[in-house]
């Protein structure tokens, strides 16, 4: 539904002591309000529970089957089948598996950053043993409206001076990295998979790879607020699409910032001074989501 064309239905409806009831799962919340509207039209003023979203990293992982990325796999996820690429995954992960395309060889599946999609079922280890806990526990992810503490064993688990010396080596490793739009490995990379690559190296945050998503979550700052390690939100004033940049003191001089960001202009990940990339694009927003232990 919505995006995407089909159907995912784990529900098993039953009457219990005048109540209905729904154990199982919808793929998106448009089947949950199409159920909702349905029945409600049917049953009247009875109450209609509502199903868990499939979708959701809420969703209890026991309703889920999953399927296994192999060790030195990557994976492509597409928005259909044999379509332009929409994300990567790259390294061993469990994914949630929802539906097989009926004619392409393709799964849907939704990998940990909750990137929703189609792949070829080749990339997938099918045969794997099912886990027996939730696999996607593990991950720290960004709150909304607040910050949040590096996990414990990430290199950036220090006091902010050192983290911000952190953060800013490993983004200028990825200088000169070939831009690509949907892309998010070794070689190429767009703007929302490069945020989302430092914050997990560096502090072991998953952010979603969406850069609306990344943009709804975290403390909000207005444009004089940021400082290292924060996030950057624009639009392009030429081709107005939205953009992500990672804010970074400013090489000898930790009174000014720069940012660094996979630039599609550029066709590469490159650094430039925080105002002048300002004076090209349109501020939308930025985004603190992370504190360091000395500000707990």
């Amino acid at each position: 539904m919505g995006n995407y064309s089909v159907v995912v239905d784990t529900t098993n409806w039953s009457w219990c002591n005048g109540e209905l009831q729904v154990q199982g799962g919808v793929l998106s919340p448009v089947q949950m309000n199409i159920y909702q509207r349905v029945l409600g039209e049917q049953l009247g003023d009875l109450a209609i529970p509502e199903p868990a979203i499939l979708s959701s990293l809420d969703s209890p992982w026991h309703l889920h089957q999953w399927l296994q990325i192999p060790a030195g796999n990557s994976l492509d996820l597409f928005r259909r089948p044999n379509t332009d690429l929409q994300t990567q995954w790259a390294g061993p992960a469990w994914v949630r598996y929802f539906a097989d395309h009926p004619n392409s060889g393709s799964v849907l599946i939704q990998t940990p950053d909750a990137s929703l999609g189609w792949t070829s079922k080749d990339q997938l280890a099918c045969d794997a043993t099912g886990p027996t806990a939730d696999p996607w526990a593990h991950y720290l992810r960004p709150l909304a409206h607040r910050t949040r503490a590096p996990q414990v064993e990430s290199p950036c688990n220090c006091p902010r001076m050192q983290a911000n010396e952190v953060l800013a080596c490993y983004a200028r490793s990825w200088l000169g990295r070939s831009y690509g739009w949907g892309a998010n490995s070794e070689r190429r990379i767009d703007c929302s998979g490069f945020t989302q690559r430092v914050m997990l190296h560096c502090c072991g945050l998953l952010l979603p790879k969406n850069s609306a998503d990344q943009q709804a979550l975290g403390k909000h700052l207005g444009p004089d607020e940021m400082r290292a390690g924060d996030l950057v939100f624009v639009v392009g004033r030429s081709e107005g699409l939205r953009h992500v940049a990672m804010v970074v003191e400013a090489p000898n001089d930790p009174t000014s910032l720069n940012v660094v960001h996979a630039s599609m202009s550029k066709s590469a990940v490159v650094e430039e001074r925080l105002d002048v990339f300002l004076a090209r694009h349109e501020f939308k927003a930025a985004r603190r989501l992370l504190h360091w232990p000395e500000e707990r």
